[in-house]
């Protein structure tokens, strides 16, 4: 399976994170910091925007400049999305990256998966990992991890 294998965080290089390539539309230059893990945009008419998520303020891994951004295609029926798009209330989800290293094929013999107890602690949108000598490749659902960041956002 193909992937995107990009920088977790800013600072530490040794872990990453893969994200497949089928779950993604586009990528895009960003150029910015992120005020927070989650920032949801408007449109200029008050309708739904696109939604920004920063992996490294999710994941603990620093602060900083982050250079791109991953666009998700959108999980919905083509139909749907293209009602939804017409009442102006489809918003793109795009995961905020410091850098994109490569894009690279994994076997699903070289992906293993998550150990139990780490499984079990939350992590529902790690799919696998991998070792190598440059560190440690997590494998992600990216609509899993959105809707993850999204109830951790929301307020109890």
């Amino acid at each position: 399976m193909r992937f995107f294998v990009c920088a977790a965080g800013t600072v530490d290089r040794a872990v990453y994170l893969g994200i497949p390539v089928e779950a993604v539309e586009a990528l895009m230059v960003y150029g910015g910091e992120a005020r927070g893990a989650v920032l949801r945009e408007r449109g200029a008419d008050g309708s739904g925007g696109d939604t920004y998520f920063s992996l490294p303020r999710f994941f603990h891994a620093g602060e900083g400049i982050l250079r791109y951004g991953i666009i998700l295609k959108n999980r919905d029926s083509r139909a749907a999305h293209d009602s939804a798009a017409a009442r102006g209330s489809v918003g793109r989800n795009i995961l905020l990256v410091p850098v994109v290293e490569r894009e690279a094929d994994f076997s699903d013999g070289e992906i293993h998966r998550l150990p139990g107890i780490l499984a079990g602690a939350g992590a529902v949108f790690i799919t696998g990992i991998r070792f190598d000598d440059g560190g440690m490749t997590l494998f992600i659902d990216p609509l899993l991890l959105v809707e993850t960041m999204l109830k951790q956002e929301a307020p109890v």
